[in-house]
């Protein structure tokens, strides 16, 4: 397994989002024009103008995506003010937000995994598993929890990809509906000309609650082949379930994909204080973690703390990490054992 501990890798990639990331939550608009508007407006009301306070105050209600994470006013002027306050040269590489290198993480994964693309040298430390475990091709990828991301009209995925997304029935009508409006494609029915082509050969969203199970069964309906490799993608989505669930929701997981299936998955430790400050927030990664997956039937073949991908990647963070490695948040990838 590679434990990555707190260190540099490598001065890593520039490019931490693609820049014509379609904008689900803001009709299609495009992300850096988003922040620009964001950054802008921040600026102005940082100086304390009254009538610009209350432009803010408004968009309060207009959400951006911007790299990758939903913002809004309130949100685009505390990160200018923050910033300011943060010193310059304190670390090496550029500014960035954790849900910023969390996207870039997994993209990396996903794009590995698939063969999308041959494993960037400066992060082999990551990916160099892959030879040694025997993974093969890998063309089907399970979001769960998926929310409104846009990765298969923002990575250059191979064309061979089947991608499958699991969320809530009212997230996944919400998603559609903007899709739509941001003329994305969602199928290959579409009759007009899309703003933002697919980039896999099949996209499917499954309206499910995760915790019941159910969509597996729906999954399978709409083409999932379980006796292939699957490469199931959990972003930001076990610490909002039932602790007892968790072990119960990756063992069926391993038993419903084929040899060579991989895990890729952010997480919170359980001895996170965030953990227990936030209320909506209920599973955390027992220390002994390779314990815990390997009982679940998944072999960790990469261990990251978010401060060492930050380092990966050659940025820094806004905000100075204080927690010990312990607490801090991880990225794992871990491999089906048969």
């Amino acid at each position: 397994m590679n434990e990555i501990e707190n260190r540099s890798v490598g001065k890593g990639t520039t490019d931490i989002v693609g820049k014509d990331l379609p904008t689900m939550l803001d009709l299609g608009k495009i992300c850096n024009v988003a922040l620009d508007m964001g950054k802008s407006c921040a600026k102005k009301a940082a100086s304390g103008s009254e009538s610009l306070q209350k432009k803010l105050r408004k968009m309060q209600k207009v959400v951006f995506e911007v790299e990758g994470e939903a913002i809004d006013g309130f949100t685009a002027r505390k990160r200018i003010l923050d910033e300011k306050k943060e010193k310059e040269g304190s670390a090496p590489g550029r500014l960035a937000y954790s849900i910023v290198i969390r996207t870039k993480f997994i993209d990396t994964i996903i794009l590995v995994v698939t063969r999308s693309y041959p494993p960037p040298p400066d992060i082999s430390v990551i990916t160099d598993w892959l030879e040694d475990t025997g993974v093969g091709l890998i063309n089907q990828v399970v979001l769960l929890g998926s929310g409104l991301d846009a990765r298969p009209w923002r990575l250059d995925l191979h064309d061979g990809v089947h991608w499958f997304e699991v969320d809530r029935s009212e997230v996944v009508t919400e998603k559609q509906t903007r899709l739509l409006k941001a003329k994305a494609a969602i199928g290959s029915q579409d009759r007009q000309e899309p703003r933002f082509p697919l980039k896999v050969k099949k996209w499917v969203a499954v309206s499910s609650d995760i915790e019941t199970l159910s969509f597996l069964h729906k999954l399978e309906r709409r083409g999932l082949v379980v006796t292939e490799p699957v490469l199931w993608v959990m972003e930001g989505l076990l610490v909002y379930l039932e602790p007892e669930f968790v072990p119960r929701l990756l063992r069926v997981l391993n038993e419903r994909c084929g040899f060579g299936s991989v895990l890729v998955v952010s997480l919170i430790m359980a001895t996170s204080d965030s953990l227990r400050r936030r209320k909506a927030w209920k599973w955390g990664c027992p220390k002994n973690h390779m314990e815990f997956f390997r009982e679940c039937g998944w072999e960790i073949v990469t261990w990251i703390p978010m401060s060492a991908a930050y380092k990966m990647f050659g940025c820094r963070s806004f905000r100075p990490n204080n927690s010990t490695p312990e607490k801090e948040p991880k990225f794992l990838v871990a491999r089906r054992i048969e």
